[in-house]
């Protein structure tokens, strides 16, 4: 980015598989992404890095994924989501996806919507980071 924003920044720790130690301990078979809600002033560009690491904190290279990430009134809803997100994935550290909510997405957003944040390996593999609700401030100023 050329301008010189702030920006909010979210560690997310990757699951990858481990030994049991106990072969009689049951299995975690799956888990819920990090729950992030978000507070946004309507009509304003929002920028947010997600870093993923690995459970010893190294990075989580992400080469080969894509990333998405949309918002809707309700997790459910049909296509269209109401809101997308541009996401980038770092090649300098590649492990750092970068989330751009332009002004113009939230401009005519409800109050409330439902938000999260996907990764999909070259495999097909899909693992969603994190998820939400993003609540919006009415502007006041409009350009």
């Amino acid at each position: 980015m050329s301008e010189a924003l702030p920006v909010a920044r979210l560690g997310i720790t990757a699951m990858a598989a481990a030994p049991l130690a106990d072969p009689q301990a049951p299995i975690v078979v799956g888990t819920l992404p990090l729950a992030v809600d978000l507070t946004l002033y309507r009509g304003d560009d929002f920028f947010l890095d997600v870093t993923v690491t690995n459970p010893d904190g190294s990075p989580y290279p992400l080469t080969g994924y894509t990333a998405t990430s949309q918002m809707r009134v309700e997790p459910r809803d049909p296509d269209p989501p109401v809101a997308e997100f541009t996401c980038t994935i770092d090649t300098t550290t590649t492990n750092v996806i970068h989330l751009h909510l332009p002004g113009s997405q939230s401009q005519a957003v409800p109050d409330t919507m439902a938000w999260d944040v996907q990764i999909v390996g070259a495999t097909g593999l899909v693992t969603t980071l994190a998820f939400g609700q993003a609540t919006f401030t009415g502007d006041v100023t409009r350009p």
